[in-house]
């Protein structure tokens, strides 16, 4: 029941439906609406984990610390649940799509 309630608030936060999380985790419908009553495969909880850039261990209770690994650099600057900043100023959504034609033309020119 915890890894459901946490699940939903992360959903209410980001204003998505539990519906729309399985879509975006390519879960099938009721997937987490039954984590009510059963336990959550590891496979189904990775990708929910992804889908709100938070841990397993966050959705399984295990910690209170809802980032994803620290150390790790990688962004999806596609994915509209990641907030992007820089020097302290969160990029708009026109900013955040600048950004990725700009990233996208640099790797096709081989620029770096």
């Amino acid at each position: 029941m915890e890894t459901y309630n946490r699940v939903r608030q992360l959903a209410n936060e980001h204003r998505l439906s539990i519906a729309e999380v399985e879509r975006r985790a390519n879960l099938a419908p009721q997937t987490i609406g039954n984590w009510r009553r059963v336990k959550p495969s590891g496979e189904a909880l990775g990708k929910v984990a992804t889908v709100f850039n938070t841990t397993v261990d966050y959705l399984l209770g295990r910690t209170d610390n809802r980032m994803a690994i620290e150390s790790a650099k990688r962004v999806d600057i596609d994915n509209p649940l990641v907030a992007i900043s820089f020097e302290g100023h969160t990029l708009t959504d026109r900013q955040r799509s600048d950004l990725s034609v700009y990233i996208k033309t640099m790797l096709e020119t081989n620029y770096w």
